[in-house]
């Protein structure tokens, strides 16, 4: 006898694996970077960056539109300021490296020693 399934597949209960998804965004689960949470911040900084263009592509072309208030304009501006702040906020929340990043290189000391000169 074949065991049958009894309702519609997609009638089924949210999968615990996608709250569990936004959740870890918003709470990491680890105080240390891991691999996952630098992934996160690469992935969220890309899309910030296209936010951030869509939003200056609008205020550079339809400025008066914005400003007067037109309806969708208007909305569309602010739920891509919407985006970007949570965009950031996530960002924000993932752990950082504790230990001091060094950003001198060989240019860096030679442009040093040009300007004390």
């Amino acid at each position: 006898m074949e065991p049958t399934l009894e309702g519609n597949p997609l009638d089924s209960e949210p999968e615990a694996g996608t709250s569990n998804i936004l959740k870890s965004l918003w709470f990491p689960p680890s105080t240390i970077p891991t691999q996952k949470s630098g992934q996160i911040v690469y992935g969220c900084a890309f899309l910030l960056v296209l936010l951030m263009l869509i939003l200056s592509l609008i205020l550079a072309q339809w400025p008066s539109q914005v400003f007067s208030g037109d309806p969708v304009l208007t909305t569309v501006a602010v739920l891509l300021l919407l985006l970007i702040t949570g965009v950031t906020v996530i960002i924000w929340r993932q752990p950082q490296d504790p230990s001091p990043l060094i950003f001198k290189g060989k240019v860096t000391l030679c442009a040093q020693n040009v300007y004390l000169e």
